[in-house]
């Protein structure tokens, strides 16, 4: 049932995200839209605020990916799936930033696209030695550069497409975190 259960209430949320302001979706109103009752929500999540988080974490998880064959292109392909997924899902998170205040949804981007960076980093440098602070620090400071992007894009003020943006991103950094790793592998 959990295979069918969970993703028809996530869905379920961000149809009604699509409706109406974030902090007026209701547990009543997502187990009406689903069509499953009150119990059913509780014994998946324990509140909306915990639904959202999985909703964030489950989608941040599919786009950041590592290609085994081919690590020094993972991130690209990472930040490429990132544009693709904020063009088809703009509404939604327009929608979690404007219930959710700037600082708020910069903090939780960051938070939740910390993990997933530092994962790929670790992964990145299994071939090489580097300190795990040294790791988390710097994938601290990804995800707080992509959080940052986002609230930019949201806000209008990068006059590009989250796709053109990636792509922008791609050319600038060009080799620096294969430089970085390369450098705290060295200490």
């Amino acid at each position: 049932m959990s295979n069918f259960t969970k993703p028809a209430i996530m869905d379920s949320f961000i149809r009604l995200s699509q409706q109406m302001p974030i902090d007026k979706i209701t547990v009543t109103k997502i187990t009406k839209e689903c069509g499953i009752n009150r119990n059913t929500f509780y014994y998946y999540y324990n509140d909306v605020y915990d639904l959202l988080e999985e909703i964030i974490y489950t989608k941040m998880q599919k786009l950041f990916v590592i290609d085994e064959n081919n690590y020094d292109d993972s991130w690209k392909a990472s930040l490429r799936l990132i544009g693709q997924y904020a063009i088809k899902n703009e509404e939604f998170i327009k929608a979690l930033y404007h219930s959710m205040g700037r600082d708020a949804f910069g903090d939780k981007l960051t938070s939740i696209a910390e993990e997933p960076i530092r994962r790929t980093m670790m992964d990145y440098v299994e071939r090489r030695e580097a300190a795990e602070e040294d790791i988390k620090s710097i994938a601290y400071v990804f995800a707080k550069a992509f959080a940052e992007l986002a609230v930019e894009w949201i806000r209008g003020r990068l006059n590009c497409t989250p796709v053109e943006a990636m792509e922008n991103v791609i050319n600038v950094m060009g080799d620096i975190p294969d430089v970085i790793i390369k450098n705290i592998s060295k200490r």
